[in-house]
């Protein structure tokens, strides 16, 4: 599967992605967010649309699958309560991209409706497009769902992903959440070398990380770091004695940053 991630201006820094069966040139677009953009990107690599993925109902993931749906007449995958949804998936579920297939994982907590995509690329190397679940150096804000809930799906992530799996979110928040994650763990090398390759980058050429670059440097994958929950309790005045608390703070710590 090839998996292209394309910048999209004059949005909330969003990323948007399409997965291209290279054998078929039949693709399918998570999260559209502009549909000329989007048949653009398509045009591009030769390929068909085939296929919408939401994987939440936010109106910056949905706002044009509804123009391209009713234009080309494609289904929508997703959750069950979206709306715009007429393919319906949960949890494992597969989602066919030509001959090929993606699986849903069931990641709530950004919203409760929220799912990531799992498969593998054309190097062979497994992806997790983690849209507003997990970000670079972050994950999604929990205003439109719970924190706790979020908590488990980061676990649930942790013990399903390969560590050489690539993380494909859904918005450019990398060089802010490297910011914050060194005011909170200063003698983390691994995010001072991350800000300097980040500096060089915009958002159309920015790296994309692997889940074991994200735990070196992520402070929401990094609870058991002495440094980062010191520097939560004392930001807090309190002590935080299990990993949900730490990452609660965090989480609270991160809105207000």
């Amino acid at each position: 599967m090839k998996v292209v991630r394309y910048y999209v201006p004059n949005s909330y820094d969003n990323y948007n992605h399409l997965l291209i069966d290279p054998d078929s040139m039949r693709a399918m677009v998570i999260d559209p967010f502009s549909k000329t953009q989007t048949l653009e990107m398509v045009a591009a690599f030769g390929a068909t649309l085939d296929a919408i993925y939401l994987t939440h109902e936010h109106g910056d993931h949905i706002r044009a699958a509804g123009p391209l749906a009713k234009h080309f007449n494609l289904p929508i995958y997703g959750n069950a309560k979206i709306p715009l949804v007429t393919q319906p998936v949960k949890d494992g579920d597969e989602v066919s991209v030509g001959n090929q297939t993606v699986v849903c994982w069931e990641t709530p907590g950004h919203t409760f409706l929220h799912t990531c995509l799992y498969g593998s690329d054309e190097d062979g190397i497994p992806f997790l497009i983690t849209a507003d679940t997990v970000f670079n150096a972050g994950v999604g804000n929990t205003h439109s769902g719970d924190t706790e809930v979020l908590f488990q799906s980061i676990d649930k992530i942790k013990d399903l992903l390969a560590d050489h799996a690539r993380i494909y979110p859904a918005h450019d928040y990398m060089e802010n959440n490297l910011r914050f994650a060194r005011s909170l763990e200063p003698g983390n090398k691994a995010i001072d070398l991350w800000l300097e390759k980040v500096k060089q980058t915009d958002a159309e050429s920015r790296p994309v990380t692997e889940w074991s670059d994200e735990l070196t440097f992520n402070p929401f994958l990094r609870l058991d770091s002495a440094e980062l929950k010191q520097s939560v309790s004392e930001r807090l005045s309190r002590q935080l004695p299990t990993d949900l608390e730490v990452f609660s703070s965090l989480r609270k710590l991160r809105d207000e940053w």
